[in-house]
């Protein structure tokens, strides 16, 4: 019989502690995404020296998907001409990550005082296609949404998100107890969720070496798209990402919206803050805000 074990024992009581949360950024943001425009907050605009000292521009950012293989295409993103705005921007149907700096002009080099960067979710024309197609007033069909914490057992969520936990409960989710990992490390105990394969299996049928893509995968979301769903995939921390880390990821993106492109460009363009060796604030916002907003 599998024990019940209080989340609260005394045993380990003296190892709980409360973290207070890291603060990213004392000033409110410059910009924001409103539907698929992209806006300057003119009220925010004095906190940053005034709309008469700076100057901005918005650069878009995408996945470069390479023609033959190449190990480190996962990695690989493009950043676009940074193109000035002074009001909103109406961005194109195409356009889903976007990032925006904000300088005031000097001499000899100028002085940064706002990156921040923005995700959106475009209806792109292949992706109206493929709702068109499999969607219609009698075939409505409920979404699917898989999120995943990583260290993170029962009694450590409900130790540590209460609130989740009650609400959870109040909705009538079904607690797995049960339910354990099946391997050390993410790799295996996600593999298993998203294929219904073990370790083994992964290496014998669709990624025999680290050096091969994991494309080849049955991930549950080909079944959806297969369906007509529409697919999206995101995770923090690309550099130790769950198909990257010390693996060469995907060679094709794997689903309909891929946040990995952005996350490495939010590493690379922005005043990152860690906290127990993870990224915590990438600039301005949240690095979780980004996956889950």
């Amino acid at each position: 019989r599998i024990p019940d074990i209080d989340p609260w024992h005394e045993s380990i009581r003296h190892l709980i502690h409360r973290t207070e949360p890291l603060v990213c950024s004392t000033l409110p943001p410059l910009t924001r995404i409103t539907g698929h425009t992209l806006q300057l907050i003119h009220a925010n605009a004095h906190l940053y020296g005034g709309e008469k000292s700076f100057h901005c521009c918005y650069q878009e950012i995408s996945r470069r998907d390479a023609e033959k293989f190449d190990s480190k295409v996962d990695d690989i993103f493009s950043v676009g001409q940074c193109i000035p705005f002074v009001d909103t921007v109406n961005l194109t149907s195409e356009q889903q990550f976007i990032m925006v700096k904000c300088v005031i002009p000097r001499l000899w080099k100028n002085k940064e005082v706002y990156t921040n960067l923005h995700a959106v979710v475009p209806l792109r024309k292949d992706v109206k296609e493929k709702l068109q197609d499999n969607l219609t007033p009698d075939r409505q069909r409920m979404s699917v949404l898989i999120v995943g914490i990583d260290s993170i057992s029962r009694l450590n969520l409900i130790r540590t998100m209460p609130k989740t936990v009650d609400w959870l409960q109040k909705m009538g989710w079904v607690e797995m107890k049960g339910y354990n990992k099946i391997d050390d490390n993410t790799f295996p105990n996600v593999m298993a969720i998203l294929t219904g394969m073990n370790y083994t299996q992964v290496r014998n049928e669709c990624m025999f070496t680290n050096k091969n893509p994991i494309d080849e995968c049955p991930f549950i979301w080909k079944n959806f798209s297969e369906q007509g769903y529409v697919t999206a995939y995101g995770e923090d921390e690309p550099v130790i990402g769950t198909f990257n880390y010390q693996k060469t990821g995907f060679f094709k993106t794997p689903t309909d919206y891929y946040l990995r492109p952005f996350m490495l460009a939010a590493e690379k363009n922005t005043v990152l803050k860690r906290q127990d060796g993870l990224k915590i604030c990438l600039g301005p916002t949240l690095s979780t805000d980004h996956i889950y907003k």
